[in-house]
């Protein structure tokens, strides 16, 4: 059964309808499809404009302080993601996609946020191998969202 999903995401205020094909009695992708992550960025730096736009002009700000906790977080679930693929952990995978998933697409952290929708997806599907190769992949991507990150907070 090949089960076609629609999903509507909200991106700058605007809707967005993002479609994929999954195989889900198998729980692999056709071998042509291009993951969607791919083509996102991964940094947008309007989301740190768009956070700096609440800070009251007069205050110090938060924004540093913000993202520095942030890639703090990233580093020590890094170590908990490697630490889940070699053990061929998907559940964990899945849980640490979760909590990155939202924070990260906040913060500008698009690639990061993409893959951990993914992961989440696939999880979902039962393709246990492809969670754990893209949480590799993911790996990857939370380095470059860290430089992006230490990047804006000056």
């Amino acid at each position: 059964m090949v089960l076609h999903v629609v999903l509507h995401v909200v991106v700058e205020q605007k809707w967005v309808m993002v479609a994929m094909d999954e195989n889900v009695s198998r729980g692999t992708e056709s071998a042509n499809r291009k993951e969607s992550w791919v083509a996102v960025p991964v940094f947008d730096s309007s989301k740190i404009d768009e956070l700096r736009s609440f800070q009251p002009p007069h205050l110090p700000s938060l924004i540093p302080q913000i993202i520095q906790r942030f890639v703090s977080e990233l580093e020590v679930r890094s170590e908990a993601i490697a630490a889940a693929v070699r053990g061929r952990d998907v559940v964990t995978l899945q849980g640490h996609a979760h909590t990155l998933k939202s924070s990260s697409a906040m913060l500008g952290a698009m690639r990061v946020s993409a893959i951990c929708e993914r992961i989440e997806q696939l999880g979902s599907a039962g393709a246990a191998e492809q969670v754990l190769a893209l949480s590799a992949r993911l790996l990857t991507e939370m380095r470059a969202a860290v430089e992006s990150l230490r990047a804006a907070s000056v």
